[in-house]
């Protein structure tokens, strides 16, 4: 049995199987492809359609980015890597982060991103942030998340 640095264990194929989808990580592709602009198409177009309807509404919005396991435990992202038979050097862990902060500047939308918050978090001692088998948040991954974006949301005066 295997225990990853967040504390999870990785001894059966439900939690080998749910650890990775590879439709997920085209957008950490390092090289361009047609399948990656084409979900990047779609993806970018959704922040940019989201900041209109709120100008058009009267009100402001932003972009919250919420990282997934493999890009907050680098332990987790190599097993991804070598279980799929994938190259270290054509995926960036980062990457899709990069790309959402780039856009979500060009429109004006304020972002927030907490991959690095959720990774000072894992790096501590603290309780884990992720379940095994979902790979979803636990309550202490959505806790950090609230505070996060409710200082993140005041800070940019979106709430009172």
């Amino acid at each position: 049995m295997r225990i990853n640095s967040l504390g999870l264990r990785d001894e059966d194929d439900d939690v080998r199987q749910n650890r990775f989808n590879l439709n997920k990580v085209v957008i950490h592709a390092t090289r361009p492809s047609e399948r990656q602009d084409e979900a990047w198409k779609v993806m970018l177009a959704l922040p940019r359609r989201i900041a209109e309807l709120g100008e058009e509404r009267g009100f402001r919005t932003a972009l919250v980015v919420a990282p997934a396991l493999f890009q907050v435990d680098a332990p987790d992202w190599d097993a991804m890597l070598r279980d799929n038979k994938l190259k270290p050097d054509e995926r960036s862990r980062d990457a899709p982060n990069r790309l959402l902060a780039s856009h979500a500047a060009e429109i004006g939308m304020p972002m927030l991103d907490l991959l690095p918050a959720f990774r000072a978090a894992a790096a501590g001692a603290g309780p884990p942030l992720y379940f095994a088998l979902d790979r979803h948040w636990t309550p202490a991954g959505h806790a950090l998340a609230a505070r996060e974006i409710a200082a993140f949301l005041s800070a940019q005066g979106l709430v009172k």
